[in-house]
């Protein structure tokens, strides 16, 4: 059975931390908890930002979307030949005859010559 692996996304991870840290950055201040002072607002985001990739890279996984993939097929599994609609039993190529072909009028036709 094929085993499904775990994707991490750090640029992703930063990217929202980022996003993370100005809004906490921002209600912090606003809200009066941290001072308007420009080291501390940058300690903030920071840590926010740190914190942000630290999640994408060991946060829990999501639960796949679809089934497992399948077991990769090896070539003595494979019992349908690749490619089938030109070959025989016999292993010779097809020719085509003149009573199967459904089109055979219109073969004839653009056999002579236009003009």
């Amino acid at each position: 059975m094929a085993e499904t692996v775990k994707q991490t996304h750090p640029i992703r991870g930063l990217l929202w931390g980022i996003v993370f840290g100005i809004g906490l950055t921002f209600v912090l201040v606003f809200t009066k908890v941290i001072s308007l002072d420009l080291t501390t607002m940058i300690i903030v985001f920071v840590a926010a930002t740190v914190v942000g990739v630290l999640w994408s890279i060991v946060g829990p996984a999501k639960q796949p979307k679809g089934a497992p993939p399948p077991d990769p097929v090896t070539v003595e599994q494979r019992t349908v030949p690749a490619r089938t609609d030109d070959r025989t039993a016999d292993g010779g190529v097809e020719t085509a005859s003149a009573g199967s072909d459904s089109d055979s009028d219109s073969d004839s036709d653009d056999a002579t010559p236009a003009g």
